[in-house]
């Protein structure tokens, strides 16, 4: 694998290329990017990158994620093209993002079905609330891991009783605990959480 050719200020940039700034910084809506594989590894790029985003871009009418509409935190997620950096390899794997996988798999109340779009490799994409308040990495970050926990607790789920109570718990209250939990294991890893604030 080659070194990074890109930083990550760069790969910011492009997500605001792909995001189509064309507006007055005011206007602006702050978003996140959600990098794949191929962006990190080839780009150095963060894994979560604050971005600016204008009003009306694509990303304003796309799918909703059901599970970040229970929590409070109603999120519209849309994939952007690979950065041409890496993307002529023509590898599957420079798309991988579980993170993205299993937020965009909570698009629906199911959680264990995706969307046909989101079937292929899913790369990277921009996530936007949907009542166009801001958003920062570690929001996000929070979003995609709750995502995680309790889409996988849901298809571990074995009878529809169990399923209906998990979905019940999946709520603000409950994301708030979570995110509490989970920035105080992220300060031990970097003190840029410390001022993380729950988005609920």
């Amino acid at each position: 694998m080659p070194p990074p050719s890109v930083s990550p200020s760069k790969r910011a940039k492009y997500f605001e290329c792909a995001a189509a700034i064309i507006t007055p910084p005011s206007w602006y809506i702050k978003g996140v990017g959600i990098s794949c594989e191929g962006d990190v590894c080839f780009l150095g790029a963060r894994k979560f990158i604050s971005v600016d985003v204008r009003p009306h871009h694509p990303v304003s009418t796309a799918q909703i994620s059901k599970l970040s509409e229970r929590v409070g935190v109603p999120v519209r997620v849309h994939q952007i093209p690979p950065h041409p950096t890496w993307s002529h390899y023509g590898r599957a794997d420079l798309y991988k993002n579980q993170e993205l996988t299993f937020l965009s798999r909570a698009l629906q109340d199911e959680f264990d079905i995706l969307p046909a779009y989101w079937n292929a490799p899913v790369g990277s994409a921009l996530v936007v609330r949907a009542d166009c308040k801001g958003i920062t990495p570690h929001q996000v970050a929070a979003l995609c891991y709750y995502s995680i926990k309790r889409t996988t607790q849901m298809q571990s789920a074995r009878s529809d009783e169990e399923r209906v109570r998990l979905a019940a718990l999946t709520n603000p209250d409950d994301f708030r605990r979570f995110f509490a939990i989970f920035k105080a294991r992220k300060i031990l890893e970097g003190a840029s959480w410390v001022t993380a604030v729950s988005p609920v």
